[in-house]
């Protein structure tokens, strides 16, 4: 009879076990066939069950890193929330200076054109005085 073992509780990779050999190794060591029989079988028991262990710390590895993944994209969708009210404040932002620039750049024009109208005036009044 033989027996998988897992020589890693992460690894895919079995190693068979003989049973019968072994029992027939403490046969041959001074055990009677009924107590080489039983050792094999307890071997052949633990080794399931450690093979039964792997195989549910190879599943609750794979529940929580599906977990974090989940836990990941939960966090995204957060930090996806947070980029989209902070873009928002940007836009906003970006249209509070568009309105400050185009009012000075209408009160600019304002002042310019009195200037110019005062320079006129003075131009004019120059050349009334001069001829």
């Amino acid at each position: 009879m033989e027996l998988a073992l897992k020589s890693d509780f992460f690894l895919n990779r079995s190693i068979l076990f003989d049973t019968l050999r072994l029992s027939k190794l403490f046969e041959e060591s001074g055990f009677n066939q009924r107590q080489a029989q039983i050792l094999s079988e307890v071997i052949k028991t633990s080794q399931d069950e450690r093979e039964k262990l792997a195989e549910e710390a190879r599943k609750e590895i794979a529940d929580e890193m599906e977990k974090k993944r989940f836990a990941t994209g939960a966090d995204l969708k957060i930090v996806e929330k947070n980029l989209e009210l902070e873009i928002e404040k940007v836009r906003a932002e970006i249209e509070k200076v568009r309105s400050e620039i185009q009012q000075t750049k209408s009160e600019t024009i304002k002042w310019a054109a009195g200037m110019l109208l005062v320079q006129s005036g003075l131009i004019v009044t120059l050349i009334k005085v001069f001829l």
